[in-house]
């Protein structure tokens, strides 16, 4: 490390759990682990109020026709209204309103949230967050697609679940390998703040060093 950077790292204002870490490790004389847990326990939060939640929940397509038809009621006398699916991307869907009576029209609305991406259009976040259980569970993309049917929700093709699959496994690896970078930073302003030697033996989740895989292919 050059003399800035260790200048640096002497001068910076420590947090809280720098402090209790350097103060630990200055004090610790037998080697001993520092006290971490790898998977902290969630912090409970304060439930919000249930109107202000930002949600998806399931529809059906029939009570969605039923809200739309008493709400266009307002603005015709007679109405005949039809919603239809003009577009569908795996869970996330484009609906379209038209009213034989009043000759109505209403632009296609998606239902759903999308996200941009580097290159082409924005995707599905619904789509992307379907295969998070399969990453952190033992459910595989089969299980994915019977749960939708059970809830009778056309389920995404099998193709499409896989190439999300893959492209959130790239991710979360990504995700890992600069958390670790983070962290080896992290041990070594603390050893060089407590006057150790910067090296240290270094305990790891396997989740560090293994790609991750579906739910079926992690139970074997």
């Amino acid at each position: 490390m050059s003399k800035i950077a260790a200048e640096d790292c002497q001068t910076k204002r420590l947090s809280v759990r720098e402090a209790e870490d350097v103060r630990l490790a200055t004090e610790d004389t037998n080697g001993a682990t520092l006290p971490y847990q790898l998977r902290p326990q969630p912090q409970n939060e304060e439930r919000e109020d249930m109107a202000e939640v930002d949600e998806n929940i399931k529809v059906n397509i029939d009570c969605l026709h039923n809200l739309v038809r008493e709400v266009h009621k307002q603005s015709c006398s007679k109405p005949c209204v039809k919603v239809a699916v003009t577009k569908r991307a795996g869970l996330c869907v484009t609906v379209q309103m038209k009213c034989s009576s009043c000759k109505y029209q209403a632009p296609p609305v998606n239902l759903t949230d999308t996200m941009k991406k580097s290159r082409g259009q924005a995707a599905a976040v619904l789509n992307d967050m379907l295969v998070l259980p399969v990453l952190k569970s033992k459910f595989d993309l089969m299980d994915v697609s019977l749960v939708l049917s059970c809830l009778n929700i056309k389920a995404p093709t099998q193709a499409l679940l896989q190439r999300k699959l893959n492209n959130m496994s790239n991710t979360v690896s990504r995700l890992n390998e600069d958390q670790m970078m983070h962290n080896q930073q992290y041990v070594l302003r603390v050893l060089q703040l407590s006057g150790k030697e910067a090296a240290a033996d270094v305990q790891f989740d396997t989740s560090y060093a293994l790609r991750p895989q579906g739910g079926f292919e992690k139970a074997k």
